[in-house]
């Protein structure tokens, strides 16, 4: 071996010995998976972009006095990027058809298969505004929100991220989360809805009606009767909306949350004779104009009429268990679900009964007929005990 090939393998063994090649032993320290705390900060900008249409009133002035500003937004079958579409309905068709309004009308479009209520649209949508105040002479404690359908349940969204933006909301169609009304029941809100709408059904607007009632909100509720989906075309007929409307102005947030309101009246009870239900058993429940609510018992000739006042009440069911040491146990009720046993309460034809925290609750209108149906997966079952809790 000569001195080149003699020195090139002295150079090899040692970088087999430095890094513990060819031996059997290691370093352990820089094994072993570790973990270190670590940050990260750094400045992001997004770019957003909108398309909307844009009304000014007619003695609007970019000095002196404000002007309100009315936030519209669309349903599910206007978006895309044709604003052609956005004039089909609410304040851009009655604009295009003549009407004047005594502010500035924003009503922007959604993307092609997107939705307002999603986090991005959101963030749009709030940019929107403040680009409008930041360029037009706004009011800005005469904010305006409302929508329809799609655009209703982002209206309940959009409040409930910025409960002290608008000075009022008008909700059609819509709905949202029972959670909110804390958030909301300072609010105005006046909310619209169609009796028979069966996309969008009722009882999402009755959850929202109830959850800020309980917290003494005088929030307005319209039923159309007759209408379904499109409960928008009479709602933005209706010149009192507007005259209530445009008189809101934007009220403090309270620097506490509210609490629920003592309710006006005591549980009723009904005791009843040991119905039984069977699968085809249905027990029947008529009101006239929410005032009187009678149970009409098909196994007994007996019946119970009630006066009920209108507002949120709260449902419980007790079996009749005689082989337990009390005479009857609460039932589990289901609006979803027909598991054995389980008893679904629902009301009219067109909604189950809402389903909230666990609880049974339905709204009682002075302008609705109520139908309640007792139904059971399980025959057998013996109910002994109704129990009506008013809410607020």
């Amino acid at each position: 071996m000569n001195l080149r090939n003699a020195l090139s393998c002295a150079f090899l063994s040692l970088i087999f010995i430095a890094t513990g090649c060819g031996s059997g032993d290691s370093d352990t320290a820089h094994t072993q998976p570790r973990q270190e705390p670590t940050s990260l900060k750094r400045d992001v900008t997004i770019t957003v972009t909108a398309n909307y249409l844009l009304y000014l009133p007619k003695d609007y002035t970019d000095y002196g006095r404000k002007s309100p500003l009315m936030l519209f937004l669309h349903g599910a079958g206007e978006r895309g990027s044709n604003l052609e579409l956005i004039k089909k309905h609410g304040p851009p068709k009655l604009i295009e058809q003549g009407k004047e309004f005594p502010a500035i009308v924003v009503a922007p479009q959604c993307p092609a298969d997107q939705r307002w209520y999603e986090r991005w649209n959101r963030k749009m949508l709030e940019t929107l505004l403040d680009d409008i105040v930041e360029n037009y002479n706004v009011d800005t404690d005469r904010i305006y929100l409302t929508g329809m359908s799609m655009g209703g349940l982002a209206t309940w969204r959009l409040a409930a991220d910025h409960p002290g933006r608008f000075a009022a909301i008008v909700p059609i169609c819509g709905g949202g989360s029972a959670d909110w009304g804390p958030r909301l029941a300072h609010l105005p809100v006046w909310t619209f809805h169609g009796q028979r709408d069966r996309t969008i059904p009722i009882r999402r607007s009755e959850e929202m009606v109830m959850a800020l009632r309980q917290y003494g909100s005088d929030i307005r509720f319209t039923v159309y009767p007759e209408a379904g989906h499109d409960s928008w075309t009479q709602a933005y007929d209706t010149e009192e909306l507007y005259t209530w409307l445009f008189k809101q102005k934007r009220r403090p947030i309270p620097y506490t949350l509210p609490k629920p309101v003592i309710p006006h009246q005591d549980p009723i009870t009904l005791q009843i004779e040991d119905l039984q239900l069977t699968d085809a058993t249905v027990v029947d429940v008529p009101g006239t104009n929410a005032r009187g609510v009678q149970f009409d018992q098909f196994s007994s000739e007996a019946t119970i009429e009630l006066q009920l006042k209108p507002c949120g009440y709260e449902i419980d069911l007790y079996q009749y268990v005689p082989d337990k040491d009390h005479d009857s146990v609460k039932l589990r009720l289901s609006t979803e679900t027909w598991n054995s046993g389980i008893i679904r309460l629902s009301h009219n034809d067109y909604g189950k009964l809402n389903k909230a925290d666990g609880r049974n609750r339905v709204l009682i209108r002075d302008d609705a007929t109520y139908n309640f149906r007792l139904y059971t997966a399980k025959p057998g079952v013996i109910v002994d005990r109704i129990v009506i809790k008013p809410l607020y």
